[in-house]
């Protein structure tokens, strides 16, 4: 049953979006003032009324080297804002009879597998879009894998989830990905060819892509990252494997503010049905509460009820319901909002990652739009941000490393030997289909997980407080980092020497005071 959070009207009758005469420069301002703040090298930022497209601007460059400035055409990687696409998708299927909703997964995909208590209720379609499965994020089952999206699912089938399904919220890509190899098999066709003729084609998106090896590749903003002075340096360009129902659609701003337009109306366009207004509507409604903590407080001040829906986050903000999805992948960051009670949408998108650019600008834009007070969003963002970096480092401090290294040499006793032995067992585990996980302080040490991913593992599991620091190492290297490391570290002689080395290879991508 769907949560009654909120009151969703998006076929009211809304008032024509007021746009007074300097709205444009007021807008030009804050989006320079934002890029500038947050070190964005480049940015696209458009906003449309329902009908029309209102305001555009690209800033900034595309190419920071090559000195290509940003232009308003270029296509970013939509990232987890293609699981919109999916969910739409998915409600065009439940209309024709095909799917239902809370059909359990395993109907669609006999192949599905979880393990853990037998007395969990099967996760439906309902859950895995809703990302109410009850398995926690395990996102090294999918980052940067070269393999079937079927194989990724798999590697669920070794693990317990966390919590029975419908009971709490945890973003979950590779339960995820289900949705989209269900639809496959009740349509007997590609995820790709079905969102490109049931999406794509009808709503002329004419620069939008489900495969990012089709797009052309002097369309795609240079990716970057920020390095351990704050400064933009380029990122490595993230190694898509085809289609990804959960994250491979590459759109630009135009045909985003097109798709935004049509979930803001009943479910047709250009007078053909593509979806029934229930079903559309179903995928804006909320499906299972997140918790406000005080980092979410931070980044929502105004929020008092937030919840995921199906594809979509919703959350009110100053009176109003919004719905709202972030993409973020190497080296890029997007945002797309709508206030469908308002007829009012915005795309932001930007090529740097981990930036919080992209939410405060979308919440300055409704604002602004909407003739809200003045609400500085970017500097306590900073200072959430800097605080969780700052109790992540804490982790690491000299007195820690210290403890780390002695665990390493005298308890763990790592020698070369030994990973030899784990990268074998991991190899095994991994040919009969069985995921490997590491758990413990040093699996969320920053110093070892390299070591751990170039070995193979495929999840770790850590206290809070040390996922930005981890996460943040991750995105600043590549998988064939990590396995070139382990590979060294396997060809030295000492634990101590296996420290170093992992030590070293920490170090060079992060600033330690």
């Amino acid at each position: 049953m769907t949560p009654a959070l909120f009151i969703i009207t998006i076929l009211a009758a809304a008032d024509p979006l007021p746009w007074p005469p300097d709205l444009n420069d007021r807008l030009d301002r804050l989006v320079r003032e934002n890029r500038a703040f947050w070190r964005v090298p480049g940015s696209v930022v458009a906003v449309t009324d329902g009908t029309n497209l209102r305001y555009s601007t690209a800033q900034g460059f595309a190419d920071v080297a090559a000195g290509r400035r940003m232009d308003p055409n270029d296509v970013f990687p939509m990232a987890s804002c293609t699981k919109a696409f999916t969910t739409l998708l998915a409600g065009c299927l439940v209309d024709e009879g095909k799917m239902a909703w809370d059909d359990p997964v395993v109907r669609h995909l006999p192949w599905f597998k979880t393990g853990g208590n037998a007395s969990y209720r099967p996760i439906t379609l309902r859950d895995a879009a809703s990302h109410r499965s009850g398995y926690d994020a395990h996102d090294l089952l999918w980052y940067q894998r070269a393999e079937s999206l079927r194989a990724r699912v798999e590697r669920l089938g070794g693990l317990a989830p966390e919590a029975a399904p419908g009971d709490r919220f945890r973003y979950q890509t590779s339960v995820f990905t289900t949705v989209g190899l269900a639809e496959e098999a009740v349509a007997g066709k590609t995820w790709e060819q079905l969102v490109g003729e049931r999406i794509l084609k009808p709503l002329e998106l004419d620069s939008t892509w489900t495969d990012p090896a089709r797009v052309p590749a002097k369309r795609i903003p240079q990716g970057y990252r920020l390095d351990g002075e704050a400064r933009p340096v380029p990122a490595n360009t993230y190694p898509w494997n085809g289609p990804d129902s959960t994250a491979s659609i590459h759109a630009n701003a135009a045909d985003i503010c097109r798709w935004l337009n049509f979930h803001m109306g009943d479910g047709s366009w250009a007078g053909k049905r593509i979806i029934s207004q229930a079903n559309l509507q179903e995928t804006h409604a909320p499906q299972i509460t997140q918790e406000l903590t005080p980092e979410v407080r931070v980044y929502h001040p105004f929020t008092k009820k937030i919840a995921y829906g199906l594809g979509w986050v919703i959350f009110d903000h100053r009176g109003d319901t919004v719905v709202a999805h972030a993409g973020a992948i190497d080296g890029h960051r997007v945002q797309v909002t709508m206030v469908p009670s308002r007829k009012l949408a915005i795309v932001v998108l930007a090529n740097l990652e981990m930036t919080r650019m992209n939410l405060a600008t979308s919440l300055g834009i409704v604002d602004e739009v909407l003739n809200h007070p003045f609400r500085d969003y970017n500097r306590p963002y900073m200072r959430q941000m800097e605080m969780d970096a700052r109790l992540s480092m804490e982790k690491t401090s000299a007195e820690a490393r210290a403890q780390a290294v002695a665990r390493w040499i005298h308890e763990v006793g790592a020698t070369p030997a030994v990973l030899r032995t784990l990268r074998h067992i991991i190899t095994e585990a991994h040919r009969h289909k069985v995921p490997v996980g590491v758990c413990g302080e040093m699996a969320g040490d920053p110093v070892f997980a390299p070591l751990l991913l170039g070995l193979g593992v495929d999840s770790l599991s850590m206290t809070p407080a040390w996922l930005p620091s981890v996460k943040y190492l991750v995105r600043s290297m590549s998988l064939a980092d990590a396995r070139a490391l382990a590979e060294e570290a396997m060809g030295l002689s000492s634990p101590a020497e296996i420290y170093a080395r992992c030590d070293a290879f920490y170090r060079a991508r992060v600033r330690l005071d």
